[in-house]
């Protein structure tokens, strides 16, 4: 009885998204000031006095800033990974309760002061191998340095990390929520170049996950945002060397996983696992990642065998709304009758593709031994409980999957019978033992 290819779609399993089964979506959760008030005026307060101690305080150019560079970029790469990154809010423009960004659009929380940038996918997984660097947006003087604060936060929580960097116009630009211990090496009073390394991006602070915050000041203390737009009354033109769309619809990311990850917010609660090579019997996950999704388009996925032609495809979109981040996976096991080699995930969106490969091995050494079940399973339509015949299960660990790909039973094998009469109606997999040694049975429940 050899195991049979079966393809399952996947649910991905979100707690802080909107469940939909064309993908998961949500805003960045950094609705709030990333300083509160005191903060806020204890640092400005520190400002005034470095620059005056460091003899800054009239040592200015006249020439204003207007070639910034983005401050954001990667130390190395990964493989499947586009973007790093999106804008989770803009500098708010309205005054009053309401929210008004530089373009006349809401993309900005009431009272934002600054520009945030937040790390995805897989933000915490990005913290911990020092993916995403912070640099100097222009050449400047280090006025201030912040350090060794909690950085993991998902819930605003104490004091930043931050650089504070003083240019030749006077103005004055603070890079926000860093990684503790990564700051730059310079001290106080060093000068900087555009471009140059300032910390890593993490949540420290009044933060709740993984982003930059940058907040820009004039020389004479008036808040200053470097994005030009219809609604930015703050100032006439752009400071940016080249300034990016608003709103950029755009593939993150194209992975594989032997799981459906977790994007939850929390060091120990983000779960990653990226995987390339798999074999006969392994769980195959095929995952996309957008940010600045816009409500109904729709994002194209097929998964390629070797000689190119397509082995399965699925869309991920929704209709009604836009999203900061927006996700979507599937799930399958692929077997021996299925071809070795390199595998293509392919997607296309907004009128752009991308790929990302994967290996799939038959581990022939093993294949006739694991592809043989070594057991029966009866009654099969059943209605409350299966046999087991044979005992070369004995002590094997077991799980249970259902159509969608979501465990829904698991234990040790120790009787020849398993319960199902707590399951719905449908079609589940009884998968017995681990890794490229897993036996395979299909159930069906009436």
């Amino acid at each position: 009885q050899h195991l049979l290819f079966f393809g399952l779609l996947t649910l991905p399993f979100l707690l802080s998204a909107h469940p939909n089964l064309n993908g998961q979506g949500g805003k960045f959760p950094q609705q709030h000031a990333c300083l509160t008030e005191s903060q806020r005026r204890e640092i400005k307060q520190e400002l005034t006095e470095s620059i005056r101690a460091l003899g800054l305080d009239t040592n200015t150019n006249g020439r204003a800033v207007d070639n910034l560079i983005f401050p954001l970029r990667t130390a190395t790469e990964i493989p499947g990974y586009y973007h790093y990154h999106s804008v989770s809010g803009y500098v708010d423009h309205d005054p009053s309760a309401g929210i008004r960004d530089y373009h006349c659009q809401n993309q900005t929380y009431n009272g934002h002061r600054g520009s945030d940038y937040f790390t995805w996918p897989f933000s915490f997984y990005l913290y911990s191998n020092d993916i995403v660097e912070v640099i100097a947006a222009a050449p400047g003087t280090i006025i201030t340095k912040r350090d060794n604060n909690s950085d993991t936060n998902c819930s605003p929580s104490g004091n930043w990390n931050a650089v504070y960097i003083r240019h030749t116009d006077g103005s004055v630009m603070w890079y926000g929520h860093l990684k503790s211990g990564s700051l730059t090496s310079k001290n106080v009073g060093q000068t900087v170049e555009a471009g140059e390394y300032l910390g890593i991006v993490a949540s420290s602070g009044q933060s709740n996950g993984p982003h930059l915050h940058i907040e820009y000041y004039h020389e004479n203390g008036n808040l200053l945002d470097p994005y030009q737009g219809g609604c930015n009354n703050l100032n006439s033109s752009s400071m940016w060397d080249q300034q990016h769309l608003h709103i950029n619809p755009k593939i993150n990311a194209v992975l594989s996983h032997n799981f459906v990850p977790n994007l939850d917010c929390g060091l120990n609660v983000e779960s990653v696992d990226f995987v390339n090579e798999f074999y006969a019997g392994d769980r195959t996950v095929a995952a996309i990642y957008i940010t600045d999704y816009v409500a109904g388009t729709v994002a194209n996925t097929r998964v390629r065998r070797p000689d190119g032609s397509v082995f399965d495809s699925f869309n991920t979109f929704n209709n009604q709304n836009s999203y900061d981040w927006f996700w979507n996976s599937r799930s399958y096991w692929l077997d021996w009758d299925d071809p070795e080699g390199e595998w293509t995930i392919e997607c296309t969106y907004e009128n752009a593709t991308y790929t990302h490969t994967f290996t799939f091995l038959h581990d022939l050494t093993n294949a006739d031994e694991v592809n043989q079940n070594t057991f029966e399973v009866f009654p099969n339509p059943t209605q409350d409980k299966i046999f087991l015949s044979g005992d070369s299960w004995l002590d094997q660990a077991y799980r249970l999957v259902n159509a969608l790909g979501q465990e829904v039973d698991k234990g040790v094998l120790n009787q020849e019978t398993i319960s199902v009469a707590h399951l719905p109606n449908g079609i589940y997999y009884l998968v017995v033992g681990t890794g490229d040694r897993a036996q395979f049975e299909k159930i069906v429940k009436q």
